[in-house]
């Protein structure tokens, strides 16, 4: 609802609301230039999107025809012009095959797949005193400025409510308590939560300010962990630049990792056996569309079909760990068993055999 921020692409190859503004000679040149800067555009978000910084460098210069290629639609959200200029907000749809193609003949490692979504919850302590929901937390303030959608990892930026508090507290959250993390979680549709703690810490050289941050994520289909990491910015600078800066780096790092952790190998070409457990035929029709629309498996063979299960072997690209995280997205559950692995709706009555950690 209105309550939050939801930064979300809808889907890893479609950039959305590349504004384009050009004029030249007459409006079609104008119209030309915009739609070639537009592409260029959206071309290097989705590089940043997909492509983890160390395997940037792999990249080549790229024409405007190679970009044109890869393009599939180009949808308008709306569009001026006059007689020698061209205004619009574009979306761009790249096609998934041939953008894969393209960066495998440059060997070039990218993830496609999207985290669930993570709720952000920013807290500001000052002299004892914790802020999380109130307006005037400028930790907040920096975080619903900052962020852009166009990350695998969607992020959820509730507004300022001090009504949230009977949902999670400050203390509450960095407490980390399990009950009241599971109710947010529930409350704001979130998998896992990301915790940011500010405080500006008094330091004895005059010349900086010092910003000590502490980073959680809880829950995330991330390996959970917690850091600590300090900031410091010349005396001079204001609070509001500062904790933008400190934003700006701690996103930037959560998208490497998710980035690093998904990354789609093409060589690593992986063979699971599973036993796919369901309620009925419907419920089988529901898991085979989920299973097709996750871009790792390359193919799936199946060895026979009953009434509540079916055996089936799936080929795909990366490790089981990485398949797992793209079973979570479509909702899927999938378990080592003894003899092979499990799949599961999540959500539904498991029939397998006991499991085995």
């Amino acid at each position: 609802g209105g309550f939050a921020h939801v930064l979300k692409a809808e889907n890893a190859y479609k950039i959305d609301a590349v504004f384009v503004d050009h004029t030249a000679a007459s409006a079609e040149i104008a119209r030309e230039f915009a739609l070639k800067e537009g592409r260029f555009d959206a071309f290097q978000r989705l590089i940043q999107r997909m492509v983890p910084e160390q395997e940037m460098e792999k990249l080549p210069q790229i024409s405007d025809e190679k970009i044109e290629e890869l393009v599939s639609a180009v949808q308008i959200g709306y569009e001026k012009s006059s007689e020698i200029r061209y205004i619009a907000s574009l979306n761009f749809v790249f096609s998934r095959r041939d953008v894969r193609r393209y960066f495998r003949s440059l060997g070039v490692g990218f993830a496609e797949s999207f985290s669930k979504p993570l709720l952000v919850l920013p807290i500001y302590s000052e002299r004892k005193k914790k802020f999380l929901w109130e307006a005037q937390n400028p930790w907040r303030k920096a975080w619903e400025g900052k962020v852009d959608n166009y990350s695998l990892v969607p992020l959820i930026i509730p507004k300022a409510d001090i009504a949230l508090s009977r949902i999670i507290t400050a203390e509450q959250a960095l407490a980390a308590d399990e009950s009241k993390i599971e109710e947010a979680c529930r409350y704001f549709g979130a998998s896992g939560i990301f915790l940011l703690s500010a405080e500006p810490v008094k330091n004895s050289s005059k010349s900086e300010t010092l910003l000590q941050l502490t980073v959680s994520r809880i829950r995330t289909g991330f390996s959970g962990f917690t850091e600590m990491r300090s900031i410091s910015a010349p005396r001079g600078s204001s609070l509001d630049s500062i904790l933008a800066r400190a934003t700006k780096n701690i996103v930037k790092d959560l998208f490497e990792n998710w980035k690093k952790q998904n990354v789609i190998r093409f060589e690593d070409r992986s063979l699971i056996s599973a036993m796919v457990y369901y309620d009925g035929l419907s419920q089988w029709v529901t898991i085979r569309k989920k299973l097709a629309l996750i871009g790792s498996i390359n193919q799936i063979e199946i060895n026979y079909i009953a009434k509540k299960k079916a055996k089936i072997k799936i080929h795909f690209f990366g490790s089981p760990r990485q398949l797992g995280v793209t079973f979570a997205q479509q909702n899927l559950d999938l378990a080592r068993e003894v003899e092979n692995w499990g799949v599961t709706l999540v959500g539904s009555p498991k029939q397998s055999p006991a499991m085995e950690n």
